[in-house]
């Protein structure tokens, strides 16, 4: 879909996936939405850039600390950033804020609202990384249950911290720690 611009310019609103965008040309390519692209995606706009020192905006919320986005926020050097919280808006007022974050968690409202990539949907199922990373156990706290695994589809340490912080073992439901065995599998894992 595109359209056509009496000085000749053109813009085309394509899909997001690598397939789809492959064999243009731009002057300027706009990523709306840019929290949920992938290197694949972006490894396929830059050559449409290449001829024509054009630009790339990536525009959109965070949603968590991965991908180009974040990349681009964390360690972009040259690149310019411009961020805009909704609660900076003029458009926004505060009470559409105050119920959405009422209807939201905190984690998806500071995400959705407030610019902030640690908080986005983007972590995994079983927490951010920084709270995986809280509950490993070095091999002097896991004792002599390092190396027992239990089942349930995902490899972890049978040894866990409660909320308290007291060791816990086998058999645990709650809070499963990570053991140095399990760091690797984790630090494969897609965030």
């Amino acid at each position: 879909m595109g359209l056509e611009l009496a000085n000749e310019s053109a813009i085309e609103a394509l899909p997001g996936n690598a397939s789809g965008i492959q064999g243009y040309d731009a002057d300027l390519v706009i990523v709306d939405e840019g929290g949920f692209v992938g290197a694949e995606l972006l490894d396929a706009i830059t050559p449409s850039l290449a001829t024509t020192d054009g630009r790339l905006v990536f525009a959109g919320r965070p949603n968590g600390e991965w991908g180009p986005f974040y990349e681009v926020y964390a360690h972009g050097v040259g690149w310019e950033q411009h961020i805009v919280r909704a609660d900076e808006s003029p458009l926004i007022t505060p009470g559409f804020l105050a119920s959405e974050r009422a209807r939201m968690s905190e984690r998806e409202f500071a995400a959705q609202y407030l610019c902030d990539f640690a908080s986005g949907s983007g972590r995994s199922l079983f927490g951010s990384r920084e709270e995986i990373e809280a509950a490993f156990l070095s091999e002097e706290e896991a004792g002599p249950w390092l190396g027992e695994f239990v089942g349930g589809g995902v490899t972890t340490s049978a040894v866990a911290r409660s909320p308290s912080g007291a060791g816990v073992g086998k058999g645990v439901d709650e809070s499963l720690s990570l053991s140095h065995a399990d760091r690797i599998f984790w630090e494969s894992f897609h965030w």
